[in-house]
Parts: structure tokens; C-alpha cells; sequence
């Protein structure tokens, strides 16, 4: 169906497209369905947990991607605190995993504006010819040297069948694993593209990240000459801040009624999950959680009218109270500020190493057995329980594995579910009618869509739904409706396709927007076209971000938007945000009684960020056997998610406070847009595949992707700049053979490269280079035709050199595994 929502050519479609189809995957060596996608042209995975997943194709090589729309038979189901898609968590299982399209443009026009740098379309197998019993069994060992060899199992099973007028199906699936772990490892120093940024390791350590003696905490001996170099918390371990048997556990239903020949209802239950670690602007762990697609859906020749709901929820196959999510960061905080506050932690520091500290005006000898002078000592007396303040009680560091520490973070966890007040959820209404057959001249389609959201989890992401707010404005509901409308009209004896839609999108948060497309479509010569598209789209911002209402450890984030600055009573964050003033050195200029230089900075509503999109490309078949597709693609983005707008509250600031003090007050982060920032990417691709006369299929990739010119950002929370995120050539290649020997025996070898890039992780995690890295991935199989039996036996990342897709997660190792397939078309 492609990016036009009806039936095209593969070869004349009007966009760069890729489909894969149940014998592609069955070939594939990849261990799922869903990694295997980044075999294709274009695609980049980032794979940041032993089970998560997520994909980028023409967009910033982020993790919580927002423009790449997945639908799973036409519903969406996404992450909705930040709305990226949830990858293969909720997904399909393979087993029931029918056909994929892979869209690698904007899409927007035609499915919403979630969908402006490309999409995934997912089908299952419908029950009507998709029959019988059917499973699949994978085992095998994750393997990384330095490391524990991990055993992982996955088995699904599919049971159909059909009747005259009726059909159902249902779909169980399970994955069991051990998380990628890295060796523990006592430094937590990590090169930097500046290194004034990006120090800390937030990848196997979590609560080092705070320089305290940065932070203007006065003690006895702030020397620099005493202490040059920066000094922080004593940091945990990753391992020991998780589980690291995840899972992820699926169940797909499906009702199916034919009125007749024409008309069919159909009621799916999709639902995935999971326990696993995802990384964000920081490293959160998921426990139990996932989510449920409930859709009605009814076809007739031409139209076709959808209802989904989809919820975010706990596992319901496990004894939990509610959605469970929390922040590895904010944890390990949280257990150091039991034993003692930073600010008593760095007084003891300073004292143990100086050897003597100062109380009212008079210097005190330590009085505790530590050698002065020396760092470790000093920190040892720290975590001890032991402190120079001898008027309150502290705690020793909590030791991982001890039951204090259990308890501790058993507490922090079950607070999400204390702060828990409803679930996330929205309610999709849409509908399509195809008027070419009524029509003389030109095809024509028309739809529109109506979502409504509510808001209600909070947890590690609060937003403003807290009791006392709700009682006084209501719920959190915003809504979004649209209409689209797509002519089409052949030309110059039908070799010539053009192609044309607008949308119509509304918003309660982020007002109206247009957004057309146009594209056209020029038969050079037999199975031989030439391509052009150009769209204008709109990427709403989050709305769960344009609510946030969550206080950090240093300041309070809030979202935003007109109607959650009036839910907060902070207003004049959006007329009059006062920041510091700060020189070319990034130092802070004070005026003459001492107190910093502000300036008044008007803070824009969030509001949607627009991408205007181009696309120039050419498909040819040759003689049955050659198949080449290339295209150049051109983005522009603007009025892009702004970092920058940390400040102060008029209402709370105060140049002299009590005593004459300096009183600034909370210090805010407040989530906008900013039409100064801009960014635009572009790209180049290759793509080429040959029939050999043997059955033997070879193909392969390049893909080329930059900026142009460079997105900047506030000096305060990045130094230097560095890209796209994700590498800017990519090689792929692949041999493979269904059936190479007697028509039972196939393999598969699949060769990926990408060159070496930096990675922004923006505020916490910061800035790393990630190696280049060849990944090799091989399969053998073999059928046994007569049983319908398939057994595949395979190797992903066959070199066995560890290997990043992102800084801020843990490498991948290799992984061995062994497949046992049964269905009735295996032949």
C-alpha cells in the first residue's frame, strides 16, 4: 500500500519502499524479524537491550524515535510518555508476522503527523489462509568475552481457523534472556569531544555525575589547589541497580466476520510485555510494562473505518499493582542521599582528606583514624556512616546484595506506583473512501481521524495531574482530529503518475497546520521508473512532555504548553524566564553588589516542528533478474525541540531575600520549540540486487547521510558539535539461498559495516565517539519437507568483537542460536 494508502506497484511506487515477506524472514539470518530490518537499505537499528529495538531511517540516530511511525495492522502502538515507538516490545511475534513495508520518507499526509522522516508497516497473518497449528522454538547463548555465557529461549505458538463466514486466530509468545552486562569496572572517565563535557560513565555507573565541588558547596578546605580535579558521589553499579533476566511476553487474538463477499468485521486483541532497560535522555528500566491494542475494524470494497484503543499497563500474567518504570540515575541518587546528603557527603570528604575542618571559626584536628592527603581514604570515610556532624545520624553506603539495599530500592520503585493516578492511554477513530471507481478522470481519496488522549500515569516522568491540580482543572485529555484528501491523474499515454494530497491536522495543544504532498511518477522504459516526491509535514510535540511537572535533583522541569503553565500556576515561565548572564568563557557576570546579570527571555508554547521533505529516485527490473533502486533524499527541519530554556521564576526571584541573602529561587527547565533552531539532513542511496540461475540471491547497500550546515545548541550543555548521531556511510551486503542443496537445505550470510560517529546523548549521558564496527551474521537451515518442519541454526556477529550502536547502552556480544519452525506452508 506504501506511503499513498491504496494498492501500488512496488516498481511505480512514488516513494523509496521496502518490503519483506514471510520467506524473507524465514531466510534471514537475524535472530528475529525485527533486527533483521536493518539489513535493508537505509535502515539503522539501535539496539540497546538484549530484547529492545528500535529503528531510524532518515531522521537523527536517536533511540526514542518519535518521527518513525510503526503501525501493526493499522493500529499505532507508542511509547506515549515521549511518543516513540515501542519497537518489537508490543510488536508482532514473528511467527505471526505476515508481510512488512518499510516506508523511508514522510508519510505524514496520509497517516498523521508522527510519521515525517518514514514508517513500518506491520500485517499479521490473516486466519482466513494463514491455517492450522504452528510454532516456533529458538534457544541459544549470548556470549561476550569478560562476561557470564547466558542462555536465552523464545517459543511462540499460533493457533487458526475459518469457517464460511467466520474466522479466528490467536498467538502466544515469549522471549527469556539475561540483559548485555559489561565487566565491572572502577573508572568512570570517558573521553569527551570537549573535555570539559561529557566525563562521566552513565553506561555501567550511575550517580558519579555530579560534581560537588562544582556545585558551591562550602566546606573547610575548597582549595583548588587542594582539590583540582572533580570530585563526586561514589557511584553504583549498573547490575546491581536492575534486574538482568528481562523478558518479553506477546498475545494476539483475532475475531473475523464476512457479511459477505465484500464486507468484513474484524475485532483484534494485540498485546506485548516486558521487563528490559531502554535508554532516553537517561537509562530507564522497565519492569513488567508494556501495552494493549484493542481494534474494531470494518472493510467494504472501497472504505474502511478503524477504532483502537491502546493502553499502557502492567503484565497482566504477573501479580504487580501497576505500570512499574524508573530511572537508573534518579535510583542511585536516591540510595546515596539515604546515607547521607551531598552536601554532608563532601563536607566529610574534604575534611578526611585536609585532616582538620573548621567550626565556628575554630580549625578542629580530625578526629577519626584516616590518612590525610589521600583520596581513597577520604572517600572510604564518606560512605562511612561515620561524619564531622556529629548532631544527626547517617548511614553507611548501602551495600549492593544487602537487604538494607533491597529495601531501599525496593522503596524508591514502589514510589512510581504511589505516584501512580491512571493509566496512558488514547482512542484512535479513523476512516478512508476510495471515490475512483465513481470517478471519470482521476482516482480520489478522502479520510480523516479523531485521537483523545488521557494522561495519567506519572511514576519517573510526573506530569500535572496531581491530585489537587486535577480537582481544580480536570483530567488531562488533549485531543487531535484530521482530514485528508489524495487525487490522482495519469498522463502522456499512463506514463506519467501524479499524485496529490493535503491534510488538514487540529490540535488542542499545538493549534491547525496544512500539510501537502506532492509526487510524480515517469515510466522510463519497461519495469524502468523515475520518482520525485515533495511534502511539507508537522511533527507534534509530545504531549505527555507538554505536561511535565517533575522536580529533577537540581532544578524542576516543567512542560511548556498554555494549559499545563496554567495547571502549575507558572505563567510567567512564559512571558519572563530569567537567566544568568554569562561571558564567552562561560562564566557567570556579576554586577557590582555580586549578584548575577539576568536577562528576561520570552519562552514560545511547544508547537509542532515542520520538516519539509524531497525526494528524487530511480527502480528498474532488468530482465527479470537485476533489481536497482537509488535515490537522493532532502530534509529540512525547523522550529526543533529547544534545551536552552533554563531560568527562574519572576515570582520566586529575589536579588536580596531575608538578611540580605541572594534568593533566586527553583530553578526551571522549561519544554518549548524554538523557531532560531534548524537542521537540515540529507542522503544518498544505493541499492542493488541479482537472481542468480541457481536460485541464489545477492544483494547489497550504500547509504550516505549528513547535515548540512550544523543544528547549535546552548554552550551550557554541549561543547563542540557532533552530527547526525549515527555514522554517515553504511555498507550492507548479503548472500543467500532458500534451498542450495536438494530443495532442503538454505543459508544465509549477511555482512553490515558502518564507519566510526560521534553520539550525543544530550544532558546526562553527553557525547562519545562509537566505533566503526563490521558485523557478520550467518544461518544455516534445513527442511524437512514432509513434516513441515524447519531447523535453523545461526550466528549473529560472528567476529565476536563487542560493538555499540549508541554510547549511552551497553555492547552486544554474540549470540548462537538454534530455531525449530513448524508450519503447514513450510514445504
Amino acid at each position: 500500500f506504501g506511503p499513498s494508502r491504496v494498492r501500488e506497484s512496488y516498481l511505480s511506487v512514488g516513494a523509496s519502499v521496502d518490503r519483506v515477506s514471510i520467506r524473507d524472514i524465514r531466510m534471514s539470518a537475524a535472530l528475529n524479524f525485527y533486527e533483521g530490518l536493518d539489513y535493508l537499505k537505509e535502515i539503522e537499528a539501535k539496539q540497546v537491550s538484549v530484547l529492545f529495538t528500535t529503528l531510524n531511517v532518515r531522521g537523527k540516530g536517536v533511540v526514542d524515535v518519535r518521527e518513525y511511525t510503526q503501525l501493526v495492522d493499522g493500529a499505532q502502538s507508542t511509547e506515549i510518555s515521549y511518543g516513540g515507538a515501542t519497537g518489537n516490545i508490543s510488536g508482532l511475534s514473528e511467527i505471526d508476522v505476515a508481510n512488512v513495508e518499510l516506508l523511508h520518507g514522510a508519510a505524514s499526509v496520509m497517516y498523521g503527523p508522527y510519521s515525517t522522516s518514514g514508517m513500518i508497516l506491520i500485517t499479521s497473518k490473516t486466519p482466513w489462509f494463514y491455517k492450522g497449528s504452528s510454532f516456533q522454538i529458538k534457544t541459544g547463548l549470548n556470549y561476550k568475552q569478560g562476561t557470564e555465557t547466558t542462555p536465552f529461549q523464545h517459543v511462540a505458538y499460533r493457533y487458526a481457523k475459518s469457517f464460511d463466514k467466520f474466522a479466528y486466530k490467536i498467538v502466544v509468545s515469549d522471549k527469556r534472556a539475561t540483559e548485555w552486562v559489561s565487566p565491572k569496572d572502577s573508572s568512570y572517565i570517558k573521553p569527551s569531544l570537549e573535555q570539559d563535557f561529557s566525563t562521566y560513565n552513565l553506561v555501567n555507573f550511575h550517580g558519579d555525575d555530579i560534581e560537588l565541588n562544582s556545585e558551591g558547596i562550602t566546606g573547610c578546605c575548597s582549595d583548588p589547589e587542594i582539590i583540582n580535579f572533580p570530585i563526586a558521589r561514589t557511584a553504583y553499579w549498573t547490575g546491581d541497580l536492575k534486574h538482568d533476566k528481562v523478558y518479553n511476553t506477546k498475545l494476539n487474538t483475532s475475531l473475523r466476520y464476512k457479511f459477505n463477499n465484500d464486507i468484513e468485521l474484524v475485532y483484534d486483541v494485540k498485546g506485548g510485555w516486558a521487563e528490559y532497560t531502554r535508554t532516553a535522555i537517561s537509562t530507564l528500566h522497565n519492569k513488567d510494562s508494556g501495552g494493549w491494542n484493542q481494534s474494531l475494524t470494518v472493510t467494504g470494497e472501497n472504505w474502511m473505518t478503524r477504532l483502537y484503543i491502546y493502553t499502557e499497563n502492567e503484565n497482566p500474567f504477573v501479580n504487580n499493582k501497576q505500570y512499574r518504570e524508573y530511572d537508573l540515575r534518579e535510583l542511585a541518587i536516591y540510595l546515596q542521599e539515604y546515607s547521607k546528603p551531598n552536601d554532608i557527603w563532601y563536607q566529610d570528604y574534604l575534611a578526611a582528606y585536609a585532616g582538620y575542618y573548621i567550626l565556628d571559626n575554630d580549625t578542629i584536628p580530625f578526629p577519626y583514624d584516616v590518612i590525610s592527603g589521600n583520596h581513597q581514604e577520604a572517600r572510604n570515610f564518606a560512605d562511612s556512616h561515620e561524619s564531622i556532624d556529629t548532631e544527626n545520624t547517617y548511614y553507611e553506603r548501602l551495600k549492593p546484595g544487602t537487604s538494607d539495599f533491597k529495601s531501599q530500592m525496593n522503596d524508591f520503585i514502589n514510589q512510581q506506583i504511589d505516584d501512580f493516578s491512571g493509566q496512558n492511554k488514547f482512542t484512535n477513530i479513523e476512516f478512508i473512501y476510495d471515490f475512483t471507481e465513481s470517478m471519470k478522470y482521476f482516482g480520489l481519496q478522502a479520510g480523516g481521524s479523531y485521537r483523545k488522549y488521557f494522561l495519567g500515569r506519572q511514576g519517573s516522568n510526573p506530569i500535572s495531574n496531581q491530585e489537587e491540580i486535577v480537582n481544580q482543572f480536570g483530567e488531562i485529555t488533549p485531543v487531535e482530529f484530521a482530514l485528508f484528501l489524495q487525487t490522482s491523474k495519469r498522463f502522456l499515454d499512463e506514463k506519467l503518475k501524479l499524485k496529490f494530497a493535503l491534510r488538514y491536522d487540529s490540535s488542542t495543544n499545538f493549534g491547525d497546520k496544512i500539510s501537502p504532498s506532492f509526487t510524480s511518477v515517469y515510466k522510463v522504459n519497461e519495469n524502468q521508473f523515475i520518482r520525485s516526491s515533495f511534502q511539507h509535514s508537522a511533527l507534534n510535540p509530545s504531549a505527555y512532555w507538554a505536561y511535565l511537572n517533575v522536580p529533577q535533583t537540581n532544578f524542576t522541569a516543567i512542560g511548556g504548553s498554555k494549559d499545563n503553565l496554567m495547571r502549575t500556576g507558572l505563567d510567567q515561565l512564559h512571558t519572563n524566564l530569567i537567566q544568568f548572564v554569562y561571558d564567552e568563557n562561560r562564566q557567570l557576570v556579576l554586577n557590582e553588589y555580586g549578584i548575577p546579570d539576568t536577562i528576561h527571555k520570552f519562552v514560545p508554547y511547544p508547537s509542532p516542528e515542520r520538516v519539509t521533505s524531497f525526494e528524487l529516485g530511480y527502480k528498474a527490473l532488468i530482465d527479470n533478474n537485476i533489481l536497482i533502486d537509488l535515490n537522493y533524499f532532502y530534509n529540512h527541519r525547523e522550529n526543533i525541540r529547544d534545551d536552552s530554556n533554563f531560568g527562574f521564576n519572576p515570582a520566586e526571584y529575589s536579588d536580596w531575600g531575608a538578611n540580605g541573602v541572594f534568593s533566586p529561587g527553583m530553578y526551571y527547565y522549561v519544554y518549548s520549540h524554538s523557531e532560531d533552531l534548524k537542521e537540515t539532513i540529507h542522503g544518498i542511496s544505493i541499492s542493488g540486487a541479482y537472481n542468480f540461475e541457481n536460485g541464489a540471491i545477492i544483494n547489497g547497500s550504500y547509504d550516505f547521510i549528513d547535515d548540512i550546515g550544523k543544528l547549535e545548541r546552548d554552550l551550557s550543555t554541549q561543547q563542540g558539535y557532533v552530527g547526525i548521531s549515527r555514522p554517515k556511510n553504511r555498507y550492507k551486503l548479503s548472500l543467500k539461498h532458500p534451498n542450495a542443496i536438494n530443495n532442503n537445505i538454505g543459508y544465509s550470510l549477511t555482512a553490515r559495516y558502518n564507519e566510526k560517529y560521534w553520539f550525543d546523548s544530550y544532558i546526562y549521558h553527553g557525547i562519545e565517539e562509537v566505533d566503526a564496527h563490521l558485523n557478520i551474521d550467518a544461518q544455516l537451515s534445513y527442511v524437512f519437507s514432509d513434516y513441515h518442519l524447519m531447523l535453523k541454526s545461526g550466528v549473529n556477529n560472528l567476529l565476536n568483537v563487542p560493538y555499540k550502536t549508541t554510547v549511552n547502552a551497553q555492547e552486544i556480544g554474540t549470540t548462537i542460536y538454534l530455531t525449530i519452525e513448524y508450519d503447514l506452508l513450510i514445504k
